[in-house]
């Protein structure tokens, strides 16, 4: 006949508490289990965009036209479903509104005789203002006698001596050059004796006479 499991096991248990009273001490054992348990897995997910970038277009075209300078600039910008144009214009004139432009031609000469006009003289030949020439003259006549005036270009020098003078013609000239020729008159006579030429230049802008110009009494 098997003894059964339980009466096997309490014969055991008594059989180990009668040796352990025979020593007369106690054991005690401290047994520790540990059971590792997996930690929760986290798990990130990252999801990059991918991003697309489209660089922008930019075209600049410039137009200069001759004339009072006028400059246009047209920038044109192309971007993804975008387009901006901008335009700029730029005028440049040749000169200030307020400054008053060189005549020339028969503008220069009018301005030539209305200037000895002003001065109470009336133009004799207005041939001897010529143009082409850096140095021109006008002969003017006045109740008082004649005088010659003179210009660079259309600049005005002055005059060729401080008093007038019975009569002068231009004798000669050139482009910067001018030979005027005066009448002479002796003490008390009411014609000419002879003439007597004078040479005038002009240098660096000014008008120098290269001889010696007659005296009052005998220009009269």
């Amino acid at each position: 006949m098997k003894t059964p499991p339980t009466a096997l096991a309490l014969a055991l248990g008594l059989l180990v508490a009668a040796v352990l009273a025979g020593c007369g001490s106690t054991t005690t054992r401290t047994v520790t289990v540990t059971k590792t348990v997996p930690a929760n897995t986290t798990t990130t997910s990252t999801s990059s965009a991918a991003t697309r970038s489209h660089s922008a277009t930019s075209t600049t075209s410039t137009t200069t036209s001759s004339g009072p300078t006028a400059t246009s600039t047209s920038t044109t910008t192309s971007a993804p479903g975008a387009s901006t144009t901008s335009t700029t214009t730029t005028r440049t004139e040749t000169g200030p509104a307020f400054v008053t432009p060189t005549p020339s031609g028969t503008g220069a000469l009018a301005a030539a005789v209305a200037l000895i006009a002003r001065k109470g003289y009336s133009a004799l030949d207005t041939s001897t203002y010529r143009p082409g020439d850096t140095l021109r003259v006008l002969i003017g006549r006045a109740a008082g006698g004649e005088r010659a005036f003179f210009f660079d270009e259309t600049r005005y020098l002055g005059t060729d001596a401080s008093a007038p003078s019975a009569h002068i013609t231009v004798f000669a000239q050139s482009d910067t050059e001018v030979v005027l020729s005066y009448a002479i008159y002796r003490p008390q006579a009411q014609t000419p004796s002879g003439v007597r030429l004078v040479h005038f230049a002009l240098d660096m802008g000014e008008l120098n006479a290269i001889d010696s110009i007659p005296s009052v009494s005998q220009r009269r």
